[in-house]
């Protein structure tokens, strides 16, 4: 572990502070390394991979060695490709003072970064004022790209569930009975954002509120009906009471619920329930450890780094994420899932703004394993 650890400060140090020869296209990564706490870990106090981790320096070393496995691979391919990486926190002037000196050095083709939501505002602003498309891969907030058409957003909004479920799920039955099973004191944004789909796409729904009893959502399920249920509630209390006391499966009453994911890291819930209910759910990231593609990159990552590619550390987003923008850069671009391993790439333009992409990724669990709908 102690080995492990010099080097990956050592990746941290050297490639955060270097930049390869210019070239015909050049990439400015902004990651939060936090090089000036790296300086001070004490070595001996770290035993175990939670203590690793718990370094800000290692919070996001995942998704730079993700992204400099995608890099390399253009390397080899003799792309001309030009790398500049520097850390930015939360050091507003510092940021300014990176972006300038790198347009005054480099001709910047892509910015990815920064990861935090007041820099990026920034970095967006300049990258606007210099042209240069800018990513942000993590945020959930579609106003970042508003009034920016250099600006894309990784993440996809809620608002493509609507239409991803009607096209995935209820297309897929005829005779179904959709129930959105809602919270009664707050309607939520994605509550509105199915109610105004379904209204304009002509789909009847039934509107069914958690807190009228622990059985009310029975009397509402049709037989010999598909039943989709859609779940818009978080309330960790509440969703085990519902969940742990009440069984929705009743043969004669087939039911797809979907779910938040959050339901999933419900401490007191076990998998056994979800797979039960036929349970569904929207995420961002999805890897399927079984596909071959998964397999080798893994091989590829262990044999690099010494340790296994994880979504929890951002390895297979790194790698995703700078993939698919090299590809733009020397317009290679395939919105292909067989090029990717974490993310699916669909991205629009936004009215009076930059690019935000749509392609969530909706999982089923069935028989114990978690299977995405295509």
């Amino acid at each position: 572990m102690k080995k492990l650890l010099c080097c990956l400060i050592g990746i941290l140090l050297i490639n955060s502070l270097s930049a390869q020869s210019r070239m015909d296209k050049t990439i400015l990564f902004l990651v939060p390394f936090h090089l000036e706490q790296a300086e001070q870990i004490n070595i001996d106090s770290v035993n175990t991979e939670n203590d690793l981790y718990e370094i800000p320096s290692f919070d996001l070393i995942g998704f730079w060695e993700g992204a400099k496995m995608a890099l390399d691979e253009y390397d080899r391919k003799f792309v001309n490709l030009n790398v500049v990486v520097r850390d930015v926190t939360n050091n507003a002037k510092q940021l300014q003072n990176i972006l300038q000196d790198a347009v005054t050095h480099h001709k910047i083709d892509l910015i990815i970064g920064p990861f935090y939501g007041k820099m990026f505002t920034i970095a967006a602003a300049f990258a606007k004022e210099h042209h240069i498309p800018i990513v942000n891969p993590f945020s959930t907030r579609s106003n970042i790209v508003s009034g920016n058409e250099w600006a894309y957003k990784v993440l996809p909004p809620t608002r493509v569930y609507p239409h991803l479920t009607d096209s995935l799920i209820i297309k897929r039955y005829p005779k179904n009975n959709v129930i959105l099973w809602v919270a009664s004191d707050e309607m939520t944004t994605e509550q509105q954002e199915y109610e105004q789909y379904f209204d304009s796409h002509n789909i009847p729904y039934r509107k069914v509120a958690v807190s009228e009893n622990v059985n009310a959502l029975h009397q509402y399920l049709k037989p010999h009906y598909q039943n989709i249920v859609i779940a818009l509630f978080n309330n960790e209390a509440t969703v085990t009471n519902h969940v742990q006391n009440y069984t929705l499966a009743d043969y004669s009453k087939p039911v797809t619920m979907i779910v938040p994911e959050e339901w999933l890291s419900i401490n007191n819930l076990e998998f056994e329930y979800f797979n039960r209910l036929n349970v569904h759910y929207f995420s961002n990231y999805f890897v399927d450890y079984k596909e071959d593609k998964t397999e080798y990159f893994s091989i590829n990552f262990i044999n690099q780094y010494a340790y296994p590619p994880s979504l929890a550390r951002f390895s297979f987003q790194g790698y995703d994420i700078t993939k698919y923008f090299i590809q733009k850069l020397f317009h290679q671009e395939n919105d292909s899932d067989n090029f990717y391993y974490s993310l699916g790439f669909q991205f629009k333009k936004m009215p009076n703004g930059g690019y935000e992409n749509q392609r969530a990724r909706l999982i089923m669990i069935e028989n114990y394993e978690k299977v995405e709908i295509k």
